[in-house]
C-alpha cells in the first residue's frame, strides 16, 4: 500500500508523459469519486487533469516494464480514513468540501 500524504494531481492523457527517457504512468483505479477535474485551471487543458485528496491511499496492483524506459504502474484507490497531523490534530477526511 502506498499513500500519497499530499495533495496530487494527474493528467488523463497518457500521452503527455513524452516519448523518450525515464518516463512512469500511472494507471489509477478510482473507487470513491474522490477526484475532482480541474481541467479549467490548467495551463495545459488538452491533457485534462484531476486533483487527488491529501492522504489518499493506493494498492498497488500490477508493475510492468513496457521498455524503452516506460514503466506501467496500475494502482487502486483504497477507503479513505481520516487521520491526524502534527500537534493540533487538524483531522482529514474522505472527499473535499467544494463550494460551487
Amino acid at each position: 500500500m502506498t499513500c500519497w500524504a499530499g495533495g496530487a494531481s494527474a493528467v488523463l492523457n497518457a500521452m503527455s508523459c513524452g516519448q523518450v527517457g525515464k518516463r512512469t504512468i500511472f494507471t489509477i483505479f478510482l473507487t470513491q469519486g474522490q477526484a475532482r477535474d480541474i481541467t479549467r485551471y490548467s495551463l495545459v487543458s488538452s491533457e485534462g487533469e484531476v486533483l487527488l485528496p491529501p492522504g489518499s491511499r493506493f494498492r498497488v496492483i500490477s508493475v510492468m516494464d513496457a521498455g524503452h524506459g516506460l514503466t506501467l504502474i496500475q494502482v487502486r484507490l483504497m477507503l479513505a480514513r481520516a487521520f491526524s497531523l502534527g500537534a493540533n490534530a487538524l483531522k482529514l477526511v474522505s472527499g473535499f468540501v467544494t463550494a460551487d
